[in-house]
């Protein structure tokens, strides 16, 4: 019980501002203590390029957490009963760069069958600059996301916004599962169009065939 509460302290809990090197990995040797093994009928995870999939004891995330798009606004709300690949990124990012047309081909390939990647760029130019990067790196199957004002993911020790998702480097990724909860996050880049991920996120979405 005390790792259960240590892990959702943690995932709720403000951190130092970005650069703070040390801050960052406390928080990540931190949460990988509180990991969970996960669930066996879903499997252990998957492997990125420099990290393994990190469960967390399963927290639901509130589903008015904003995100803000190119379009109407929308909330986490949106996309309950789908699993949701939720990225922060930003184009100064080479790793994220490196990494997002993978996630622009996961959209494409599972995108019709209750996966859905949300990559919300962290730029101080917002939407635009998004808009602009997405026209040269040819990225064409993931809608826009945003949030330069730290709403959704956050790096200030102070988290004004209350945002849920602290973010201690980038990339970094949470799975929320269709029932709303973050079960896990991924630190660093992966090849998100690899059969382990996509196997992992196929038996998320319909655990009960699993069994």
């Amino acid at each position: 019980m005390k790792r259960r509460r240590l892990a959702q302290r943690i995932l709720a809990a403000p951190r130092k501002p970005r650069g703070s090197a040390v801050v960052m990995l406390f928080a990540a040797t931190m949460l990988a203590a509180c990991a969970d093994i996960g669930d066996e009928s879903i499997g252990n995870g998957f492997q990125g390029r420099q990290n393994a999939f990190t469960w967390l004891e399963p927290r639901r995330i509130p589903p008015r957490t904003p995100i803000r798009t190119a379009g109407a606004p929308t909330d986490l709300g949106a996309f309950e009963g789908e699993v949701v690949v939720l990225n922060f990124w930003a184009t100064w990012c080479a790793p994220c760069v490196e990494e997002l047309p993978t996630l622009d081909r996961l959209q494409a390939q599972l995108g019709d069958s209750g996966v859905e990647v949300v990559a919300v760029a962290m730029d101080r130019g917002g939407i635009d600059t998004v808009r602009s990067f997405y026209d040269r790196l040819g990225i064409r199957h993931l809608d826009i996301y945003a949030d330069p004002s730290e709403r959704t993911g956050y790096f200030s020790q102070e988290n004004a916004n209350r945002a849920a998702f602290p973010l201690y480097g980038f990339p970094i990724t949470y799975i929320i599962a269709p029932d709303g909860r973050a079960v896990g996050y991924l630190s660093g880049p992966a090849d998100w169009t690899s059969p382990a991920v996509k196997d992992f996120l196929k038996r998320l979405r319909s655990p009960d065939d699993n069994r």
